[in-house]
């Protein structure tokens, strides 16, 4: 840059602020572009990893919000579900009481296995 500045220096005083309005020659400008390498070439294909690694953690991170939201729903549900089968648990446990087999009622068993076995006519 330190050519140009001498260029524009060279000129007479009244045409320095317009060449330096003007800027650097485009053909001074290329070089100083980056030149084309391997490593900004992997610098690029790094940067597009990390890109994209970036997008699939903010996925599995709102896949993992959704299946925070799902469990909580699911606990509230829960709640009144067990609350619900200990209720139905203390009927069921009366109607068993009511149900239970008496040692008197067993009286019949042996009488029970002295009736004969006969063949089924009715379903031949």
């Amino acid at each position: 840059m330190a050519s140009v500045a001498s260029l524009i220096l060279k000129k007479p005083r009244p045409q320095n602020h317009r060449e330096i309005a003007k800027g650097p020659p485009p053909n001074l400008v290329t070089q100083f572009r980056p030149a084309s390498n391997a490593s900004y070439q992997h610098l690029q294909r790094v940067q597009r990893s990390v890109k994209m690694v970036k997008k699939v953690v903010q996925g599995m991170q709102a896949t993992i919000n959704h299946f925070e939201q799902t469990v909580q729903v699911l606990q509230t549900a829960i709640v009144p579900m067990n609350q619900m089968l200990e209720n139905n648990l203390y009927v069921i446990e009366a109607m068993v009481e009511d149900v239970e087999i008496q040692p008197d009622s067993i009286e019949a068993t042996p009488a029970l296995a002295d009736v004969p076995n006969q063949e089924d006519v009715d379903h031949n």
